[in-house]
């Protein structure tokens, strides 16, 4: 029989960071996955109803989200497990579940405008600041914080003005958000002296 006393098995301190990175994020993606491919299979291929604005809409919206943690999770910027971190999860996966669902679009528009002002309060607050940022920390928050706020201020005031469709409009709020995002960011934080 083996001498077990000298084999202790390793204790695994997993930090809330890791937690994080390694089952909160990849959870959420799965969701917005699910969420993504439960419209396009129940509603395109399985009823047959026509992309028209409202299907559309959805859809693209839970593209960008799935795009957004796709980066945010390889760049490994998924946060080190503060409030916000999670508050940003959970706002995420509620959008995802928003779109997802049949309801109207005034319904959905809440969970979206709280996942931009969680962003936006999570940038104010520095959560999501790179470590390699050392100066001008406080204007480069307010600037990032800002795209986000963005999306924000797009659900309330876009809605029929682009299109009759708010499913289609709250889409391209998102897509704008994530567009400034994507260009934004990092020139702000990273590039700018």
């Amino acid at each position: 029989m083996p001498d077990t006393s000298t084999n202790d098995t390793k204790k695994t301190n997993m930090s809330k960071k890791d937690l994080l990175h390694n089952l909160i994020w990849p959870a959420v993606a799965g969701n917005v996955a699910w969420a993504f491919f439960t419209v396009l299979i129940t509603e395109v291929l399985v009823a047959k109803v026509h992309i028209g604005p409202m299907i559309f809409g959805r859809l693209t919206a839970l593209l960008f989200l799935s795009i957004y943690l796709i980066i945010v999770y390889i760049r490994s910027e998924a946060g080190t497990g503060h409030f916000f971190d999670i508050l940003h999860a959970i706002s995420i996966i509620l959008c995802a579940i928003a779109f997802q669902s049949i309801v109207s679009a005034a319904w959905m528009s809440p969970f979206l405008i709280a996942l931009f002002i969680i962003a936006a309060i999570g940038h104010w607050t520095g959560r999501w600041i790179p470590s390699s940022v050392k100066t001008k920390k406080g204007l480069k928050k307010i600037l990032v914080g800002l795209i986000n706020f963005s999306g924000a201020v797009l659900c309330f005031f876009l809605p029929n003005f682009i299109d009759n469709s708010d499913y289609f409009n709250l889409s391209i709020s998102m897509g704008f958000v994530f567009l400034l995002w994507l260009i934004f960011r990092n020139r702000i934080y990273c590039e700018w002296k």
